[in-house]
């Protein structure tokens, strides 16, 4: 993922747009978490969705983290670089979310040797070799559990929850018809069993909801 193709998030999330396949949680007044899909899922190869950190500012979204695991990606609009925004999110929030989710090191790469001067006086890096960095995460052991905070799902948000059960319900019986056209009737392998299986699902779940958010949707 390239720096533009980060920074086109940020300018489409701060459209306040709703958006069909990207989830945002808050992590602290200054960083959200985001489940980013590209697009919709085919069901071809190891299709996931992207992990962000967005960097929050003057009530808008100026940066964003991408976490690759091993790596991190990192991006600042260049109207707010320099401000202390990111330093400021990575050592309140970020770094010790990752810590408190399992990750003891943080690994980082760059190709500009001032990226490096700035991780190693900015963020706390040591240097390892060439163009590679790594930081401790454990002097962040004493800091209080980050959670995302929660709150009711707006109607919008509701309707794609169902739409999106709906849909997989359907995909499992496109894939049992398929399989009785091939195979004979019967021969589902227990796909439209699991096929109502997932609409009772879908069931609880709106009820659940509709329960726990004292309102009614439909």
């Amino acid at each position: 993922m390239k720096h533009e193709d980060i920074e086109a998030l940020i300018d489409q999330l701060n459209t306040g747009d709703p958006q069909k396949l990207i989830f945002i949680s808050t992590l602290s007044d200054k960083v959200d978490l985001a489940k980013v899909w590209s697009e919709e899922p085919k069901g071809v190869g190891c299709e996931n969705s992207y992990t962000f950190y967005l960097v929050r500012a003057e009530g808008i979204y100026i940066g964003a983290v991408f976490d690759m695991g091993n790596d991190l990606h990192v991006f600042v609009k260049p109207e707010h670089r320099g401000q202390g925004h990111l330093s400021s999110a990575m050592h309140q929030t970020i770094f010790p979310y990752l810590f408190q989710k399992g990750r003891s090191v943080q690994f980082l790469t760059f190709e500009d040797p001032k990226i490096g001067q700035y991780l190693e006086k900015c963020w706390g890096c040591e240097i390892n070799s060439y163009r590679t960095a790594s930081k401790s995460l454990s002097v962040y052991d004493s800091l209080p559990l980050i959670e995302s905070s929660k709150r009711d799902l707006t109607k919008w948000e509701f309707d794609l929850v169902a739409t999106y059960l709906d849909r997989a319900r359907l995909y499992v019986l496109m894939a049992a018809e398929q399989l009785e056209c091939v195979r004979g009737e019967g021969c589902d392998e227990g796909l439209r069993e699991f096929a109502s299986d997932v609409s009772y699902v879908r069931e609880d779940v709106v009820d659940s909801i509709i329960t726990a958010q004292k309102a009614s949707f439909i």
